[in-house]
């Protein structure tokens, strides 16, 4: 896959996709409710994912995808992303602080990341309407409920 200078991600060469054809076949489609916005409350929510990325403006931002863990909404999806400068440093140290990686500075980080992944958070929801209108979902880490227990492989029949 070509990603090197001059690299246009709308031009994907089928070529490009080809090795993932049997992948796909196999794939199971996900419910589309897993990503329909979850109301405002609080939630036990497991960490699946968190990493640094870039806006849309190409800064750098820390993304969280979370799945709710219980409950009547347990299993549908909510992601968190915070575009790093000066006035969200101080929401990334406290999250940051919060599940373990507190002390760390910023650079040295990102190999920590991949960890987190199955970490429980009390995760609150609250959506805001600023003084323009536009309307903002805010997620705010609450604290660490523990660590969700590993998948269990599905039994195949197979007795070892």
């Amino acid at each position: 896959m070509n990603t090197g200078p001059g690299y246009d991600p709308s031009n994907v060469n089928p070529d490009d996709l080809a090795y993932l054809d049997s992948t796909y076949e196999a794939a199971k489609a996900q419910d589309p409710s897993e990503f329909e916005k979850v109301p405002d409350g609080d939630y036990a929510a497991k960490v699946t994912r968190v990493h640094f990325s870039r806006s849309k403006n190409g800064a750098p931002m820390l993304a969280w995808n979370f799945e709710v863990y219980r409950g009547t909404l347990a299993g549908r999806k909510v992601s968190k992303f915070t575009v790093v400068q000066d006035n969200t440093l101080g929401i990334i140290k406290s999250d940051l602080t919060l599940v373990g990686l507190g002390g760390i500075p910023l650079s040295k980080v990102p190999p920590h990341l991949e960890a987190l992944a199955g970490v429980v958070v009390d995760l609150r929801v609250a959506t805001t309407v600023n003084t323009k209108g536009t309307t903002y979902t805010n997620f705010y880490l609450q604290r660490v409920v523990g660590k969700a227990p590993a998948a269990q492989p599905e039994d195949d029949g197979i007795p070892f």
